[in-house]
């Protein structure tokens, strides 16, 4: 328990709320509201452990057998790379990882910034994405840097090596700029589920595995096949992660609103607005952010002085006419 405790203060510490000297919460919240929900690739997909997919496939946690079968599933679907968003024990994937399967799959590890609980505050929002991740016994790159490297490592076929400098961080010809020593700010593309999301009952479901409903009723659905037809998955970034409440992933953005019924974030969507913002080169700096503010300043001077400048003219319409009838007055 108190290795878990000090696990979840140091990732809390890696991931900083929205607000300090530099830029507050309001200000990067504003920011992307007024900016809105930008598009993006079709090169990211989700695959959801969902509340559907308790219904269908059983009580948490999964069978180990489940995730062996989704990497098979998804490599036959021709998947580009498989990332597992999840509190998995790679020692208990000693099967997969032993296997040419596994070739292009990166775990999450036990240190991340999606772990449980780690950035769930009413008061606070992810705004950046750690770098590294500290604890009393190690220290390690975040699981969205290990995917560039993977991502990097396909690419070129050699040793990609990462160099942390003073304000930038490199993955071979990627350069990424950095907000403070070990956080980057995130270009958020828009609320929760703005990236395509996919059941991952609906993937597991061939010819060879039946859920819930299937057993059921007593008849094959085989869903997956669907996807295979569609090439669902095929040259895709695919990653795996959870939304479903009971497993307690989900954080406020700046896009958070309850009332426009933008609500929490997984934590695997959190990643996908990171990746998404590094592959295309689209970051955001706190000059940028001001901007906005500084506009919305002047926007309201501006109305301001149209109010007074409108109040002056009708009084001088007003000492006009009067003046008028004082005139005819003495005629």
């Amino acid at each position: 328990m108190q290795l878990r405790i000090c696990i979840l203060l140091v990732v809390i510490l890696s991931i900083s709320f929205c607000s300090n000297k530099n830029m507050s919460g309001e200000e990067l919240m504003n920011y992307f509201q007024k900016r809105g929900t930008i598009s993006v690739s079709n090169n990211i997909v989700i695959v959801d452990i969902s509340d559907q997919s308790f219904e269908e496939l059983g009580n948490w946690p999964f069978p180990m057998s489940y995730y062996e079968k989704l990497v098979v599933n998804l490599n036959k679907a021709g998947a580009k790379l498989i990332v597992f968003d999840l509190d998995l024990n790679e020692l208990d994937f000693d099967s997969c990882i032993n296997n040419t399967h596994c070739n292009n799959v990166v775990f999450k590890g036990y240190f991340d910034i999606n772990n449980n609980n780690s950035v769930k505050d009413t008061s606070g929002m992810v705004c950046f994405y750690p770098i590294q991740i500290y604890s009393n016994k190690s220290e390690e790159f975040s699981l969205g840097i290990n995917v560039l490297r993977k991502l990097q490592l396909i690419r070129y076929k050699e040793e990609i090596q990462i160099n942390n400098d003073e304000h930038v961080l490199k993955i071979h010809d990627i350069e990424i700029p950095k907000y403070s020593e070990n956080q980057i700010l995130i270009n958020y593309y828009g609320p929760a589920h703005t990236f395509q999301y996919y059941h991952i009952d609906a993937v597991l479901d061939d010819s060879t595995f039946q859920v819930r409903t299937e057993q059921e009723f007593g008849f094959d659905l085989n869903l997956f096949d669907e996807h295979l037809k569609r090439d669902t998955f095929r040259d895709k970034i695919v990653l795996i992660g959870a939304s479903a409440e009971e497993l307690h992933d989900l954080f406020l953005t700046p896009f958070y609103n309850s009332g426009k019924r933008h609500g929490p974030t997984p934590g695997v969507e959190i990643l996908a607005n990171f990746l998404e913002m590094v592959i295309h080169n689209n970051y955001i700096g706190v000059q940028k952010i001001k901007q906005v503010k500084n506009s919305e300043k002047k926007s309201e001077i501006d109305e301001s002085d149209k109010e007074v400048n409108e109040a002056l003219i009708e009084h001088g319409k007003k000492l006009l006419e009067k003046g008028k009838k004082e005139l005819h007055k003495g005629d």
